[in-house]
């Protein structure tokens, strides 16, 4: 392993440290949007007037293991967010090197809205986290293991599952395996 994976790790695990530490000690309620997604979690559905069903199946999980605290209604939040950096780091390093994986997540890691998606459970922190996933799936699917190519596939359903803007991706995945040599 090398140095910018090792300080990959240790700032990865230290912020989703911090984002559970501060989510346990944290004295604001939910925001509406928590509080709408966490009444869904009490009557399960396979889609809600306007989201698919993975934020309150999250909610529902992470509640039934620990109650319905803001904590356990957002825990799901820091969970996804480190699936995120997980997911571009090692996406940056097969398209790139580690060198590129660290400040590509050190980058986003850093910026204005990434801290709150890892305090905040709405629809957005599992979206982000399989749309990371399924693009790095797909690359390394790219190399010839057929595992990956399943992999792609779950974390697309997923993702679709969280937000349908998930759909995007795949006109955008079959263009980019249409068109590129490497890729047929």
């Amino acid at each position: 392993m090398s140095r910018y994976e090792k300080a990959f790790w240790a700032l990865a695990g230290g912020l989703f440290a911090f984002q559970l530490i501060y989510l346990a000690v944290t004295p604001y309620e939910l925001a509406p949007d928590e509080a709408y997604y966490w009444t869904w979690s009490k009557r399960l559905a396979w889609g809600y007037f306007s989201k698919p069903p993975l934020v309150a199946a999250v909610m529902w999980l992470t509640t039934s293991l620990g109650g319905d605290t803001p904590f356990f209604v957002r825990l799901g939040a820091p969970i996804f967010a480190f699936l995120s950096y997980v997911a571009l780091f090692y996406l940056a390093k097969g398209l790139f090197d580690e060198r590129v994986a660290f400040w590509s997540f050190l980058l986003a890691a850093t910026t204005a809205a990434s801290p709150v998606g890892g305090l905040v459970m709405t629809i957005d922190p599992p979206l982000l986290a399989f749309w990371g996933l399924t693009l790095l799936f797909l690359w390394r699917g790219l190399g010839g293991k057929a595992i990956y190519w399943y992999l792609a596939g779950l974390t697309l359903g997923l993702g679709l599952l969280s937000k349908y803007t998930m759909g995007a991706l795949v006109p955008s995945v079959f263009a980019y395996l249409l068109f590129t040599p490497r890729a047929r």
